[in-house]
């Protein structure tokens, strides 16, 4: 039985900062205790107490947050007794960062990371009576640092002269496996969040226990369920297994197996074959339906009394790859299927919000309704909470995982014993909480870093991947080999355009940057500092020239001013997000148009903090314009224009699993109707269905396909407003050699 400790009994308190490695302090000594939320973060709750302000609304953190980092803390709680013959575990899911664990004063472990899980067995201390669990957390202070040598110095400060991108170079954050969002990001400021921010459980059994659970489930030809379970027995004795499945999705009898086996004492694995369960196909939301199952083992002594029970959701399908002259591409359940995907940060950089769910469940069933089939998880935020991975997997939505490593250019990271024993502690971490979840197709080693410079931080990686997951593909990085970050759009401020020329058969980063709608910015800034931009708009991360550039297209007055008969504010931010939209339909619809896609990850759907960013979906507030697009876009069955200089042509992508047959497609400029006829494009097609001229006269060109059940519209601005892509200058072709042989495989 696994009791969840998610609530609000416990308690923190500051103390003075102690060596990371010298004997603990008494929490008893301290008096100023206030209530706690776990799982969450220690901010977030002196912001509950008044101790500190509410972060959200400050453009500085650092001077409120100074006495935060600078200090220690403790929480508590307390655990109640178990019975004679009952045997408990403590788990913790996530501690960020170093922490040490007691219970009654009794130091059990303190270590390093934010991503492994702590468990200890706590029978002894639980059987004479309730006992107090501490966790004993470090500030930011404690986190390690460059030695700030000379030569440092100057290395860095060479670096930040061309290190572009806003990044801080030679960063703590490459010594820590802590999310390195929270060192400061250019869409979010430095926040060292802290705390037990993930799920605690007490675990109490009987003589025997499940201590792990890990089901997996291939569909075929073959069904089959494969169960891999991790026992802790305290004496050799004969066990009793019991398996119950429960459909989730469709109504369905229940259904059970038993097994007979003998557990040896102590600590073992033991790997169970069902192979005659029925299951059905998990699939994308766009495919059928994702069906889940909850698979419940119990545990019996020869008597038939339980002695442990655990509970896991599976789904059964099958991910592989095809791979093409070295391109891999996707195959669900032994059908192709093409990314149409985002970039997910971390929901916030402070957990414990208690509307986390809510707001989850909002983001994620957006991304379904915009025709989103698959999430890559930025290897900058790290892992997010169980309840993200769930809802992904009722939800269908394919997830690309990454590790907590990010942005490592003309920096390094560390690879001596003690990271490398971090590398691998925290992958083992990740892997292991999540490889039960049928919406996780892939494990990447992280994002924007040269796996062939640190070797031994990517053979860390690699090897723990295998050996806990084989069944699924490991990623050293990206990108990689046939996988682009395409950057000259925005950094470099080259045209959308340059979406089609890019090789890459996977775009994984591609994005425009637009302000929220001008409630939300208001709300975010000074009353003083929301127009015209200035230092506020630059403490919330907008990059103001560029956001200039781009919005120039979109202004009515072709000089870049705006109009007199529109708010300024209000014009600037709808041209704004026009751009961004028109920016994301260029490189969306260019690679669902060509043959040898495998598909996009647009850049990116959330934000972690209130910022003028690269994000669809702002902190707060509503979705820019750019949402509406996207549903179009990506729509599976979606018709779709391609623009030439002298002709536009008509398509009819499907990526849906039905056939569109005797549909009707019909092409309008400002309402009159140009073409009308038939279309049909079977799952799997990119039709091209006719060519027409393009129109001279300036207007709104819209796209309607219509058909049994389909309804789907796309529309177009004339003439397009982004001019055609240009050769790189030379110091942009530069900056995209060095960094591609920077962030080498």
């Amino acid at each position: 039985m696994r009791i969840p400790l998610h609530d609000t009994h416990w308690r923190l308190a500051r103390a003075e900062p102690i060596p990371t490695d010298g004997p603990l302090d008494d929490p008893a000594a301290l008096t100023d205790w206030l209530s706690a939320r776990v799982p969450g973060s220690i901010q977030r709750d002196l912001m509950a107490a008044g101790r500190l302000p509410d972060l959200e609304h400050l453009l500085d953190l650092q001077e409120a947050l100074a006495w935060v980092d600078g200090s220690d803390w403790w929480l508590q709680r307390e655990l109640p007794a178990i019975e004679p013959r009952q045997r408990a575990w403590i788990d913790f899911s996530g501690i960020d960062y170093f922490a040490a664990v007691t219970l009654n004063g009794q130091e059990l472990e303190r270590r390093a990371g934010m991503y492994s899980p702590r468990r200890y067995e706590i029978t002894e201390g639980l059987r004479n009576g309730p006992a107090m669990l501490g966790v004993r957390i470090w500030g930011a202070w404690a986190l390690p640092t460059w030695p700030r040598t000379r030569l440092f110095r100057l290395k860095k400060w060479l670096a930040s002269k061309v290190q572009r991108g806003g990044l801080e170079p030679f960063s703590d954050r490459l010594l820590t496996l802590k999310a390195p969002v929270h060192f400061g990001w250019d869409f979010a400021p430095r926040l060292l969040a802290a705390g037990v921010w993930d799920d605690v459980h007490l675990h109490v059994s009987g003589r025997a226990a499940i201590t792990g659970m890990w089901a997996r489930a291939d569909w075929g030809p073959k069904f089959g369920l494969m169960v891999r379970l991790e026992l802790d027995s305290a004496r050799e004795e004969p066990l009793r297994l019991r398996f119950d499945l429960i459909s989730l999705t469709a109504e369905a009898p229940p259904q059970r197996a038993e097994f007979h086996f003998r557990a040896r004492s102590g600590r073992s694995t033991r790997h169970v074959c069902w192979p005659d369960v029925r299951l059905n196909p998990w699939t994308t939301h766009d495919r059928g339906v994702p069906h889940r199952y909850r698979l419940i083992a119990t545990l019996m002594d020869a008597s038939g009394q339980v002695t442990d029970a655990r509970a896991q959701v599976i789904g059964s399908r099958r991910f592989g790859w095809r791979i093409d002259r070295g391109v891999h591409y996707p195959l669900l359940n032994d059908e192709p299927i093409r990314f149409r995907g985002v970039n997910w940060v971390p929901l916030d950089l402070l957990p414990g919000d208690e509307d986390e769910e809510m707001r989850y469940r909002k983001l994620l069933q957006a991304a379904v309704d915009a025709g989103v089939n698959a999430i890559r998880v930025w290897g900058g935020g790290g892992r997010e909470r169980p309840i993200f991975y769930d809802l992904c997997d009722e939800l269908g939505l394919l997830v690309w995982q990454e590790m907590p490593i990010a942005c490592v250019f003309l920096d390094a990271l560390p690879e001596d014993d003690g990271f490398i024993k971090l590398v691998r502690q925290e992958t083992r971490g990740i892997i292991r909480a999540l490889r039960g979840h049928p919406s996780v197709i892939m494990w990447g080693g992280g994002n924007e870093w040269g796996p062939d410079r640190f070797k031994g931080v990517a053979q860390a990686m690699g090897e723990t991947a295998a050996r806990e997951d084989p069944s699924r593909r490991w990623l050293p990085a990206s990108p990689g080999p046939h996988d682009s970050h395409n950057w000259l759009v925005w950094h470099e401020k080259a045209s959308p355009a340059a979406y089609a020329r890019d090789p890459a058969p996977l775009l994984s980063e591609f994005g425009l940057a637009a302000p929220p709608d001008v409630g939300t910015l208001r709300a975010m800034l000074p009353p003083d500092g929301v127009w015209p931009p200035g230092e506020g708009w630059r403490a919330r991360k907008a990059e103001i020239g560029t956001l200039q550039h781009y919005a120039r297209f979109f202004i009515p007055d072709q000089e870049g001013q705006e109009s007199s008969a529109r708010d300024p504010l209000q014009s600037f931010v709808h041209a704004s997000q026009e751009a961004q939209a028109r920016g994301l339909q260029q490189g969306m619809e260019a690679y669902r148009l060509r043959e040898d896609a495998a598909g996009t990850f647009l850049w990116q759907w959330n934000e972690p903090w209130p910022a003028i960013s690269w994000s669809v979906w702002p902190h707060r507030g509503p979705s820019k314009r750019a949402f509406g697009q996207i549903a179009r876009s990506y729509a599976p069955l979606a018709p779709l224009a391609r623009i030439h200089a002298d002709r536009i042509e008509l398509w009819v992508v499907n990526d849906g699993p039905r056939a569109c047959q005797a549909c009707i497609l019909t092409a309008k400029l400002d309402g009159r109707v140009l073409w009308s006829g038939q279309a049909s494009a079977r799952p799997g097609e990119r039709v091209l269905i006719q060519t027409l001229p393009l129109p001279s006269t300036p207007g709104r060109f819209t796209l309607r396909l219509r058909g049994d059940g389909v309804n789907a519209v796309n529309d177009y601005p004339l003439p397009w407003p982004f001019p055609p892509a240009k050769r790189l200058r030379p110091r942009a072709w530069l900056a995209s050699l060095v960094m591609r042989w920077l962030l080498r495989w």
